[in-house]
């Protein structure tokens, strides 16, 4: 049990240090998404299912 709760401390110590950098006023979020990465996503999820599918007809 001290091994989890020591875990626990740790992860709660990153979390706020984490939240505070996050809550700075030079905190540099990231670009949102464009339409090039949202066709890029549904082309790979595409390719993927197309793959799925292909290697449950090869049975």
């Amino acid at each position: 049990m001290p091994k989890s709760n020591e875990y626990d401390r740790k992860l709660a110590v990153e979390i706020e240090k984490r939240i505070s950098e996050m809550e700075s006023g030079d905190y540099k979020f990231p670009k949102r998404f464009g339409k090039r990465d949202y066709i890029v996503l549904a082309a790979v999820c595409a390719v993927c299912l197309i793959l799925i599918i292909a290697g449950g007809c090869l049975q």
